[in-house]
């Protein structure tokens, strides 16, 4: 079997999934990272006895499924994983998509548009989670228009809930499920070239810049899964390009950067600490967002001085 290639269960298959249920994931990971297949016998002893990956906790679960996601194979993995119905207790979401169009005429369903989407990111765990779930939110939002064409309504915010409940139900990091939960939110964004600087600073700190050019990876990628260009993604290239430019004219803050603090609001205008003081804060933050050259001490104390009669 090792010269041939091959993933076989060492005696009945049955027995051996019986014995430890984890044995069935770990087949089809051990296939994806070592190039090999898995026999008949032992992949109909996966589908007979799929339903027992219940009995096995989703830690050592999601151990399996990350380490399928960043093997050289992940698409065949989640081939097997689907085939097998594993993936209907790993990852029912996914496995709702296997009966809807990617989109409106497409030959490919959901599941194997994110599939595709998923091995053509790079091997890193929050972005193969990402564009594996990034369309997650279809099936429940599918809908046709008054022209008969399908349409997925506010499927990246579906998509996203959804893809919440799964990480947690497997026990992924608070942080990772951020990461793909935004990652899937925002991956519908249209650039507006009208948008402000201001607006621009806003996103990038509301995202991350990390989260931003993530988000550029994952619309790659899913344009790539869709037969489509993906140096042809004009909008995604002007805002990055403006997020560049942006970037070049100073750091962008947070309340945290002010060159101020909630101590010197206090002092300086008598109040004791509480709402108004954030409110403050944040006002001075639209400030220098606007314009962050004005981040300096003095100005900032300048621009909050004439509240003082007003706290009188």
């Amino acid at each position: 079997d090792l010269e041939n290639m091959v993933i076989r269960a060492v005696g009945n298959p049955e027995a051996r999934f019986n014995e430890d249920s984890l044995r069935m994931p770990r087949a089809i990971r051990l296939a994806a990272e070592l190039n090999f297949n898995i026999s008949r016998d032992t992949l109909e002893g996966i589908k007979n006895n799929c339903f027992t990956i219940s009995r096995i906790s989703p830690e050592r679960i999601r151990d399996e499924l990350s380490k399928m996601l960043l093997s050289p194979r992940p698409g065949r993995a989640l081939e097997y994983t689907y085939d097998t119905h594993l993936l209907d207790y790993i990852l029912p979401e996914l496995s709702d998509c296997a009966k809807t169009p990617a989109y409106h005429g497409s030959p490919f369903t959901v599941l194997k548009h994110s599939i595709e989407a998923c091995e053509n990111i790079e091997p890193k765990l929050g972005l193969r989670l990402a564009a594996l779930l990034h369309d997650i939110g279809k099936p429940l939002t599918m809908i046709s228009d008054n022209t008969g064409r399908l349409r997925f309504p506010n499927h990246e915010d579906v998509g996203a809930d959804l893809a919440r409940i799964a990480l947690k139900r497997l026990k992924y990091p608070k942080d990772l499920t951020y990461k793909v939960t935004t990652l899937i939110k925002w991956h519908m964004f249209r650039y507006q070239s009208s948008a402000s600087d201001k607006g621009i600073r806003r996103l990038i700190r509301s995202l991350g810049i990390d989260n931003i050019y993530d988000l550029a990876k994952l619309r790659k990628a899913d344009r790539i899964a869709l037969g489509l260009d993906p140096d042809t993604d004009n909008n995604m290239t002007a805002f990055l390009k403006r997020v560049r430019i942006v970037l070049e004219q100073g750091p962008i803050f947070t309340v945290k950067n002010l060159a101020i603090n909630g101590y010197d609001v206090m002092e300086l205008l008598g109040i004791p600490e509480g709402p108004e003081v954030g409110r403050i804060l944040n006002k001075l933050l639209d400030i220098v967002l606007e314009k962050p050259d004005m981040n300096s001490r003095e100005i900032l104390l300048d621009v909050i001085r004439p509240m003082t009669n007003q706290n009188c």
